[in-house]
């Protein structure tokens, strides 16, 4: 059975939305080299970045308030996701693992780098990416066995959703035991469009929730360093925190600083070729403002930033906040967050006004600091749609007028379905926020490609959109979107869909040569170059004496890392670009 993509949200996959990134298996030997090394990568293929990557598992989200209160939202399905969500929660909090638990292991894998012993590496991987598999799979296995729902008689004869969760059971009753079995039956799936996602999609999906951090970037570095024009040389992991917007400021199981704390850790033992964007959400720093709340977001940020390589700061507007400008949404809205998933005390006559404050904090350190925002502009993903809204343009318009000198990337380029006519004019509208001019709103303004899924099922469509988009802004100089568009995947979102994943940068790779050969676009200098690396160099302030790279450059003296291939490729680059 094949659930759309927006089904198998309300019900289950996007349990781990934010979650999971994937398990796949080394797919050709290391050739005896270090993870560490540079050489790993491709010395003589232009640099590479990735600008839209998540790396999280089950204990770093809220599973079961995410589930209830946005996946389930104003869905049929909203009874078979109130069901399943506490046993997900309670599997994926007690089974996936926590950061102490990754720190241990991350020690092991450190002495290995510092001896070089990559055999040993790659079984302790090994040993890792099977072990967390295995317990996923025994989870679930055992979950479905205890639910009563799930019974093959309730199977038969539900009212609600029974289809879907017959093809749920059928696929977790038929897990291999093996993860390089499982592995290898994913390999063999069927492709279908991009808007079909399977049981075994879904199935795909919720095991990530249990993998170790640590394994789903090695995976992801791997599956995406074998093409011989490009291999990603930095991928950029983003964090979110949900905890205050619709789990009532219950903690996760692992808290932030530990998190912050592990992709420290990551960052170094894979020689720089990891960097993370930390959570940043308003609420929680109201909540702390008003002794609700003993951790600080901001204070955390500062921390990540400032100890573990930590290069920005991650947004979630969809969460129930506006870029900026809360205090008018309250002043038009009284009971704009008057929602039964939210705490009454933070709900107070000044929320909006102590939103924007928070938020102009965070604004203020990050302009002083250089330090860039990513955010979520895609109209999903929030516990209602009046929230849901709050990720368009015209809120980021405001943020951009009031603190100019912000660095900000679009995530996802205002909606993933680039190629309707619908989606189209969203990306326009965030092309319009770019601006070239010194001291403009928008200056430092970018978008990223994060799950452009119809790149895998109809990349000439995407190619054709994005031509469009290219050639309507080209006079805009420093702003043409040839300047500010960046290479993103969204990774664990792209292990749910029955296309090829790990094709994805391949197939960019097609798209942009095809425009760099386009006559109409000849002016827009090294256009492929400029998506896959120099635009996202920019935005992060990476180029020679800029802040962040400053700061990277003491944290790899601290860590004892050499300088990474990025850096060099950086430096060999072109000019800086704006």
């Amino acid at each position: 059975m094949l659930l759309n993509r927006r089904q198998f949200s309300k019900l289950i996959g996007a349990a781990s939305a934010p979650l999971l990134p994937g398990c796949s298996f080394l797919r050709r030997p290391l050739d005896g080299r270090c993870f560490a090394d540079p050489s790993v990568s491709n010395p003589a293929a232009p640099l590479a970045i990735d600008m839209h990557v998540h790396v999280f598992n089950a204990t770093d989200i809220p599973v079961k308030a995410f589930l209830e209160n946005v996946m389930a939202k104003d869905s049929k399905y909203k009874r078979a996701v109130e069901l399943i969500a506490p046993i997900l929660e309670r599997i994926g909090w007690d089974t996936a693992p926590t950061a102490k638990a990754e720190l241990e292991r991350l020690a092991l894998a450190e002495q290995s780098i510092a001896r070089c012993e990559t055999e040993g590496l790659k079984a302790q991987i090994a040993q890792d990416r099977q072990a967390a598999y295995k317990a996923g799979r025994d989870s679930l296995i055992s979950a479905l066995n205890a639910t009563p729902e799930f019974a093959p008689a309730a199977r038969r004869n539900g009212k609600l959703g029974y289809s879907i969760r017959n093809a749920i059971a059928s696929e977790i009753e038929d897990l291999p035991e093996d993860v390089l079995d499982y592995r290898k039956r994913l390999g063999r799936r069927q492709i279908y469009a991009q808007r079909e996602i399977g049981a075994q999609g879904a199935i795909a999906f919720i095991l990530q929730c249990f993998q170790y951090r640590y394994v789903n970037v090695f995976d992801y570095l791997d599956g995406y360093s074998g093409n011989a024009e490009r291999s990603i040389d930095l991928m950029v992991c983003h964090m979110v925190d949900y905890d205050w917007p619709i789990a009532m400021g219950r903690q996760t199981a692992t808290s932030f600083r530990d998190q912050n704390e592990v992709m420290g850790r990551i960052s170094a033992l894979t020689g720089g070729r990891v960097h993370s964007f930390a959570a940043f959400d308003p609420f929680k720093e109201v909540a702390f403002a008003k002794g609700l709340s003993r951790t600080s977001p901001l204070e955390l940020l500062k921390e990540a930033v400032a100890r573990h390589g930590c290069v920005g700061a991650k947004l979630y507007p969809p969460m129930g906040f506006a870029p900026y400008g809360n205090a008018k949404l309250q002043a038009d809205n009284p009971k704009f967050w008057a929602q039964k998933w939210f705490r009454a005390d933070l709900d107070t006559p000044d929320l909006g006004k102590r939103l924007d404050e928070a938020l102009a904090k965070l604004y203020g350190w990050c302009v002083e600091q250089g330090v860039p925002v990513m955010a979520h502009t895609n109209v999903s993903l929030g516990p209602a749609g009046q929230f849901e809204e709050l990720a368009t343009a015209p809120y980021w318009g405001k943020a951009l007028e009031k603190f100019k000198g912000l660095r900000v990337s679009f995530g996802h380029f205002g909606d993933t379905d680039i190629v309707g006519d619908r989606w189209f004019r969203r990306a326009e509208a965030y092309a319009n926020l770019m601006h070239q001019e010194a001291g403009a709103p928008g200056e430092f303004a970018y978008a990223d490609s994060a799950y452009f899924a119809e790149s895998l099922s109809a990349p000439n469509n995407v190619r054709e959109r994005l031509r469009e988009l290219l050639l309507s802004t080209k006079t805009k100089g420093k702003a043409a979107l040839a300047k500010r568009l960046m290479y993103g995947t969204d990774w664990e979102m792209l292990t749910i869909l029955s296309d090829p994943y790990f094709e994805y940068l391949s197939k960019f790779v097609e798209i942009f040569d095809e425009l760099a050969a386009d006559p109409a676009l000849s002016d827009q200098g090294k256009i492929a170059d400029q998506f896959f690396g120099l635009n996202a160099a920019t935005l992060l302030g990476l180029h020679r004496n800029e802040k962040t790279r400053l700061r990277l450059e003491s944290f790899y003296a601290r860590k004892g890392v050499r300088l990474p291939l990025w850096m060099h490729k950086l430096d060999q680059a072109e000019p800086k670009s704006a």
